[in-house]
């Protein structure tokens, strides 16, 4: 399981004789700079920090909160502009809601990156290219994080401080509900971008600690399989063996945003 916070939970319901037989694994898109080659390459960044807010399931993630959480948002968003452009990331078309609400309540218009219509490969580079991304569901961390670029969590249900508990950097995480988000959320970001060198050097040094439990239950695999070792052995200079991810040529389309609102200049 992906985070030891699911692995308690499943513990809880199995006897002591099975326990043992329930492993953490970090979620392979937490480890991609060691999975492909183009991924371990310095990046070259813009001036940008990317945001998304998931709407699925929103009661359960605002509950009474959501006008509180947009103002507080509309609040961080100005801070954070006078050090770096801010986007929206749209995972999928009702995400643009935040976008929307923004501009009618807050007066606060964002540019927008629909991933949607990007291929899995765009929406990585897209993660590199940027120098922080701050986001409300567990792979809007874990996949920019994958890619070596520093993540702000914003919290809505317990499974994303999963996560964070589980690279030791709990304070990577800002809930939804905090009464002071927008101060803290502009001054974590603030802090990420005005020594950003230190704060990939700490990506990497997590992602590493990540990547030594990959190796760890690969080797117990191999042990149960006989099958090889498809990283060949570790050293200090030892990288990426496997052919790199492909996604399909030519699936990037370049399609306007389904937006309601007008678009962006």
């Amino acid at each position: 399981l992906r985070n030891h916070g699911s692995v308690a939970r499943v513990w809880e319901l199995l006897p002591a004789s099975l326990r043992e037989k329930v492993r953490y694994q970090p979620c392979p898109t937490t480890v991609a700079r060691h999975l492909d080659p183009r991924l371990a390459e310095p990046a070259v960044r813009e001036d940008t920090v990317l945001i998304n807010c998931a709407y699925d399931r929103a009661g359960l993630r605002f509950g009474h909160d959501y006008g509180h959480f947009l103002a507080e948002m509309a609040a961080a968003i100005r801070a954070m502009s006078a050090a770096a452009e801010v986007r929206y990331a749209a995972h999928m078309p009702a995400d643009e809601r935040f976008v929307d609400d923004l501009r009618r309540e807050h007066g606060l218009i964002l540019p927008v990156e629909p991933l949607y219509l990007l291929s899995n490969d765009a929406i990585r580079d897209l993660y590199r290219r940027t120098r922080l991304v701050i986001g409300m569901r567990g792979h809007a961390g874990m996949i920019p994080f994958g890619c070596g670029t520093p993540v702000i969590s914003l919290v809505s249900h317990p499974k994303l401080a999963y996560f964070l508990a589980d690279i030791d950097r709990p304070d990577w995480g800002v809930s939804v509900h905090e009464r002071a988000l927008g101060a803290r959320l502009a001054e974590r970001a603030r802090a990420v971008l005005a020594d950003h060198p230190a704060a990939v050097a700490d990506v990497h040094d997590r992602q590493r600690t990540l990547w030594s439990v990959t190796r760890e239950n690969l080797a117990l695999l191999r042990e149960l399989t006989g099958l090889p070792d498809p990283f060949g052995e570790p050293g200090p200079d030892a990288g990426p063996v496997v052919p790199a991810p492909r996604s399909a040529t030519g699936e990037d389309r370049a399609a306007p945003s389904l937006r309601t609102a007008p678009p962006t200049p």
